[in-house]
């Protein structure tokens, strides 16, 4: 598909830029009635868990949207990933690694290090701040003296960088290569 959208729009970034906010939005309102239909029918299974969610409560549905924001987030950055490496099996591969392989390493890391700045370099990595958009903790925790702990907004603003840089950097390669 790719070949026949870049034969019909002469410029390659607006093309770019329309598949990525296409496969966003539809990825986010997909994502969002999922989240809701599921946090819905199980809500009343919940408590025989002894968890008892208050769907009255803002931050729960925050973080329902935040679900779904993280998984709209994460598939256009894949998407850049896929522009930039144009490769099928390697954009996969890359775009797992990214987000499943490397916190494991920078993890392993932190613990034979126990350097602080270990550990707060992974609460930078997309899935580690991704996860703090859809996190919901009705009691709030403290971190530990020298981490960062990122709140859900400070967690939606590192993703979109993530996003931003490669997607910058795969709109100039699609032009460059591409033209």
């Amino acid at each position: 598909m790719i070949r026949s959208t870049l034969a019909a729009v002469p410029k390659r970034p607006p093309a770019l830029l329309a598949k990525a906010i296409v496969f966003g939005v539809t990825t986010f309102v997909v994502s969002l009635v999922s989240l809701v239909a599921t946090a819905l029918l199980t809500a009343p299974l919940m408590p025989a868990k002894d968890i008892h969610p208050d769907l009255g409560d803002s931050s729960f549905w925050l973080a329902i949207v935040g679900g779904a924001g993280y998984l709209a987030l994460i598939g256009v950055l894949a998407l850049a990933i896929g522009t930039i490496i144009r490769s099928s099996a390697g954009s996969i591969s890359a775009a797992l690694g990214l987000i499943l392989v490397l916190p494991v390493i920078v993890q392993i890391l932190a613990g034979v290090t126990r350097a602080d700045w270990a550990r707060n370099l992974g609460s930078f990595l997309p899935s580690s701040a991704g996860g703090r958009m859809y996190s919901y903790a009705p009691t709030a925790t403290t971190p530990a003296e020298g981490i960062v702990s990122l709140d859900p907004g400070q967690g939606l603003l590192v993703l979109v960088v993530w996003f931003v840089v490669f997607f910058a950097i795969g709109a100039v390669l699609l032009k460059r290569r591409d033209a």
